[in-house]
């Protein structure tokens, strides 16, 4: 059987509440909820935001099936930045930090899934150093997730 999901993306025009709603309405199975500012900061949600969101899957009978971690400018002003690749060590920290913050997001909503982007070599790092930083903050971020399902996209 084959289930379908949209991404809330598409509906960051809306209150989050609206936009899932919306995407039941339309007859979607599942919602793959993407993080944006207008949506949900992962910053900045507290506990009681993350249980009203919980509710209003509960009301809108949908399941979230995807935390999408992509959202370009939540850190920085330069998308996607700081990444696993950058070249200072704080800069990755950051990176690393927001990845597990994500993931207790996605275990406490209940989100089998979670996808975050690499990053770019903006620094132009030796690619073989490069890829050493990736693999090392995957790990870690693998070593944190115990319920959630990682899926890394370029």
């Amino acid at each position: 059987m084959l289930f379908y999901s949209y991404n809330s993306n598409g509906l960051r025009n809306l209150a989050l509440e609206k936009a899932i709603h919306e995407i039941a309405k339309a007859g979607y199975d599942g919602v793959e909820l993407s993080l944006h500012e207008s949506h949900l900061n992962p910053l900045k949600v507290n506990e009681n935001e993350l249980n009203g969101i919980n509710s209003v899957f509960q009301d809108a009978n949908i399941k979230p099936i995807c935390l999408a971690t992509g959202a370009a400018n939540l850190l920085s002003d330069i998308p996607w930045e700081p990444s696993l690749v950058s070249e200072k060590k704080e800069d990755r920290r950051t990176r690393i930090d927001f990845i597990k913050r994500c993931i207790d997001i996605a275990e406490y909503l209940q989100i089998p899934t979670m996808n975050f982007a690499s990053g770019k070599n903006l620094s132009k790092l030796y690619e073989p150093k490069a890829y050493d930083y990736l693999k090392e903050g995957i790990l870690e971020c693998l070593d944190h997730a115990d319920k959630v399902i990682l899926s890394i996209e370029p």
